[in-house]
């Protein structure tokens, strides 16, 4: 059956009723996802497939809209061209396929990259090595493990040259501004470093200059939203409703949301 049914049975009609637009995620083993292995690959395309099928026998709707492979794809893992390769052809390439071959949906996925790792073309060449033959329809980069306040003055070049990539191969790029707290890492926004606000206030700005960037979203980790996190969680609405209304028209949410 679907993990967490009973979840989709109410979240579905809730969208439908509220006009909002769901990509269902399609559930990845998190256990060696980096080192991945011919067997795992295989085993999560036939999962996938298989969730694909009972979802969309068990839950027609308009609302959704698209399929979010959560696979974490990074260039430290697949730089090599017969790792890649193996990727895309045991994997990526066969549920891509599939879900454009038996429904309307759009595909999802969502990268990162660490700019310690990597320059910023050796980033954008594997991106677009990544996307080659590979009906992707949208890709939101991952800025997590860039966003580091340390990091952010290299941020914008290595986005820029993924959402490059992303253009010449046709695919709609969105960034993915992860707005967890570590709170070890003083350079995450934990003790003694930069308040959780000021970093996603950077990462919005930056997201806002990119080119052919035409959605920003972000992923609301759980830590954030526990009890003893809630004054950080309600802080943070605020300044984004506070952000939204000072945005000019031509960054509101018909673009960047």
């Amino acid at each position: 059956g679907l993990r967490d049914e009973q979840h989709l049975e109410i979240a579905v009609p809730a969208a439908e009723r509220h006009d909002l637009e769901i990509f269902i995620g399609l559930y990845a083993e998190n256990q060696d996802w980096w080192f991945a292995n011919d067997e795992y690959l295989d085993r999560q395309k036939v999962r996938m497939i298989q969730t694909i099928e009972l979802f969309e026998t068990k839950f027609p709707s308009s609302s959704v809209v698209g399929y979010y492979i959560p696979h974490e794809i990074a260039r430290y893992y697949w730089h090599k061209p017969a790792d890649l390769a193996r990727l895309k052809g045991k994997f990526l390439k066969p549920v891509v396929d599939y879900i454009h071959q038996n429904t309307n949906k759009k595909v999802l996925i969502s990268p990162f990259f660490n700019p310690d790792l990597a320059t910023a073309t050796e980033i954008e060449e594997f991106f677009y090595a990544l996307l080659d033959s590979l009906e992707i329809d949208i890709l939101a980069l991952q800025d997590g493990v860039a966003s580091m306040p340390s990091r952010i003055p290299r941020y914008g070049e290595y986005i820029r040259g993924v959402s490059r990539s992303a253009q010449a191969h046709g695919v709609d790029f969105w960034l993915n501004i992860e707005i967890f707290k570590d709170n070890e890492d003083p350079a995450y926004g934990g003790p003694s470093g930069m308040e959780l606000t000021d970093r996603i206030r950077l990462q919005i700005d930056t997201a806002n200059t990119l080119p052919h960037c035409s959605k920003w979203i972000s992923y609301d980790y759980s830590s954030i939203t526990a009890d003893h996190y809630a004054h950080t969680m309600n802080a943070l609405f605020d300044t984004l409703t506070r952000w939204h209304e000072e945005l000019p028209s031509h960054l509101l949410p018909s673009q960047n949301s």
